[in-house]
This record gives C-alpha cells, structure tokens and sequence, in this order.
C-alpha cells in the first residue's frame, strides 16, 4: 500500500491527483456577523456548523447570548441548522440540547463520511446548504467534500489555542495571506 502524503498548495490541497479547494466562498470575523438575510438572498436553507470557536469558546459548555439571538434569527427565517463536530458526544451533545439543535458529533472532519446524515437530518440538499466554521483545513475542506453550496469561515473565537491546533492554524498561515491578497472581506 502506498500513502501519499497532501501537499500543500496556494489555494488548493492536492491529494492523490484530485484538488479540494480549502478557500471558502466568504468571510466573516464572527458567526454573529453574518446577516440571516445574507444567507437567504442566496438561498441558503440549511446551515452546518461547527460548535468550538465557532458558536462558543473552546469546550465552554455555555452558549453565548448573541450567539443564541443569531440561532434565533437563522430559525425564524425558516432555515434549518445541525451541529457538526470532531468533539465528543458529551460535548456536542451537551451544547446542542442548549442550542436545541441536533448534532453529529466525532464527524471525522474534513472528511465527508457526516456528510449524508447531516442532509437527512437537515432535510436539505447540498444545493441548499452552507458550511460555516473556524478552520480551513477541517470545517471549509468538509463543507467542500460534502459539496455545500456555500462554505464560510470565521475567525476563531478567544484568544487561547491549545497546542493540538496551533499546527494547523500554523500551516493555515500561506492561505490568509492568500485571502488577504485575493481581498477576502466581509461582505
């Protein structure tokens, strides 16, 4: 058996012939920065998001006060939302029931595997979807394989990076830039 290891390239990663592009469609510094009517003009009916960094802080079980008016605001337009995460099920599942929303938790992000059982559970097409989260290689990468729409990343949220992530967010480095040269802003 052969591995091939990924190489990275400005843009796209290259594994084994095909290329799964990491930049998302749209940028935005925060979850709460994204207008719900945004997501509608381009119809967009069903969200998949991802829990730490992106609606709370790194494994705080608390779900932030303006995170949950956004979740409001994402229901009441008739958009549906699940939680999609490499965290345990303890964790997801925990921050779902506070989110009232349901999850899949241990996702094998950025692989699709999720991806069917997140559509059934949405009751939505990929047409109809948008990927939303804070890593390029995991939550945008997966929205790509599971063939979103629409993928968008926002910043992380908080200030401390435990170490398992700081690789990543290291090798994540030449595709801000990237973003930054292409004049990737909110829209």
């Amino acid at each position: 058996m052969i591995f091939r290891a990924p190489i990275l390239h400005f843009g796209a990663l290259y594994y084994g012939g095909s290329t799964m592009k990491i930049l998302p469609d749209f940028y935005f510094r925060r979850i709460t920065d994204i207008p719900v009517s945004f997501l509608v003009q381009r119809d967009i009916r069903a969200l998949i998001l991802d829990i730490d960094n992106t609606l709370a802080f790194d494994d705080d079980p608390e779900l932030p006060g303006e995170v949950a008016q956004w979740l409001h605001a994402v229901k009441g337009a008739g958009m549906t939302a699940v939680l999609v995460s490499n965290n345990t099920v303890q964790r997801a599942g925990g921050f779902a029931k506070k989110c009232e929303l349901p999850y899949i938790a241990k996702a094998g992000k950025p692989t699709g595997r999720s991806a069917d059982e997140a559509y059934r559970l949405l009751g939505a097409q990929p047409t109809q979807t948008a990927s939303i989260g804070d890593q390029l290689f995991t939550d945008v990468l997966f929205g790509r394989r599971a063939g979103c729409r629409m993928t968008i990343w926002v910043e992380r949220m908080g200030e401390d990076i435990p170490k398992s992530i700081r690789i990543k967010r290291r090798l994540e480095t030449p595709f801000r830039w990237l973003m930054r040269r292409r004049g990737y802003t909110q829209p």
